[in-house]
């Protein structure tokens, strides 16, 4: 039983009446009225009472003093509300007392009204997770065991009868769904081979032209370099001109060469993947009478599919890709 109970039932009485007062003062006009500050006071009312329903309508025993905090919560929220709303019927009694702060203390008490909606909800934030432990407490009161006993029974018993139907629709998945998966996969892996393959020639290309355009450029200066000089401005700016065209085309030339291993890994993964498919289908026949081995050789195939070998062009590895892997499972299954 809720100590503070009675409380709580008495916010949520005022908060029915503060949300039934219109402070809209449409009569204002358009721009200087308050239709804003009372959807965010009806809002803001919803919400309070919303957090009063959660905690009265949990059964189980709560803490008392997680209880008082909810409840100091509640109320400082109510009492933050309340008196932001006697704040603007203060503002709109005393307006003609100083009509020509009106439009700056109207937009005041509009952007005050929604920074308290926001500390509100920040409030009730810090009981969220008791909250939830309570209300998953109070549901696990709520299960009847032995009523939950008979239905899994009955589910069980369900799923013996009918365990020859099911049996027929895994052979179907195993049969025709497996291939097909496989077969959607192979096309997929195809198209971004071929897609990688297109952008590794591309990289490949311009890292040469970027290389071709620098040593021609060097070779230039080299040419029309003059070892007797004095460091004047005008060999200065000479230098700072060719560093103008040397940097950039040096960046271009790594960018490139980066872009460029980075799609040959990915084309060779690919190309990986796609070998495995290619080695598969003359595999496949053989374990079509044997479903335990045509299961274990796809458990296989499944993990190779995605153990992606180390083609040395973004990781350093020591290891050579294994261009037969069809082969390396077939030895596994043969193995007594």
């Amino acid at each position: 039983m809720l100590k503070n109970k009675e409380n709580l039932l008495g916010i949520q009485k005022d908060l029915v009446k503060l949300k039934s007062e219109n402070i809209e003062y449409k009569e204002l006009g358009i721009g200087m009225d308050f239709t804003p500050a009372n959807e965010l006071k009806n809002e803001i009312c919803e919400y309070i009472n919303k957090k009063i329903e959660e905690i009265i309508s949990i059964k189980a025993n709560i803490p008392e003093s997680f209880e008082n905090l909810y409840y100091q919560s509640v109320n400082q929220a109510f009492q933050l509300l309340k008196n932001r709303i006697n704040s603007i019927n203060n503002l709109i009694k005393d307006k003609n007392n100083n009509p020509q702060a009106f439009p700056q203390n109207r937009g005041s008490q509009l952007s005050s009204i929604n920074s308290e909606k926001e500390s509100i909800k920040t409030l009730f934030h810090a009981h969220d997770i008791p909250m939830l432990t309570l209300k998953n407490y109070d549901n696990i009161n709520k299960i009847d065991l032995k009523t939950l006993n008979i239905e899994i029974e009955d589910q069980l018993k369900n799923i013996k009868e009918k365990e020859i139907e099911i049996n027929k629709i895994l052979s179907n998945i195993t049969s025709g769904n497996i291939n097909a998966s496989l077969t959607l996969s192979e096309n997929k892996f195809n198209t971004l081979y071929k897609n990688h393959l297109f952008f590794e020639k591309l990289w490949h290309s311009l890292s040469v032209i970027f290389t071709s355009f620098l040593s021609i450029f060097l070779i230039y200066v080299y040419w029309n370099f003059d070892p007797i000089f004095d460091l004047d401005i005008e060999i200065i700016f000479k230098l700072i001109k060719n560093g103008i065209i040397i940097i950039p085309l040096t960046f271009l030339i790594r960018l490139s060469i980066g872009k460029y291993n980075l799609e040959r890994n990915l084309r060779i993964i690919y190309q990986h993947r796609m070998l495995i498919f290619e080695q598969y289908k003359y595999f496949e026949n053989g374990f079509m009478d044997d479903p335990e081995t045509r299961s274990k050789f796809l458990l296989n195939l499944s993990q190779l599919l995605f153990s992606d070998p180390q083609t040395g062009y973004i990781n350093d590895s020591n290891n050579d890709i294994n261009f037969n892997p069809i082969i390396s499972i077939a030895e596994k299954i043969a193995k007594p």
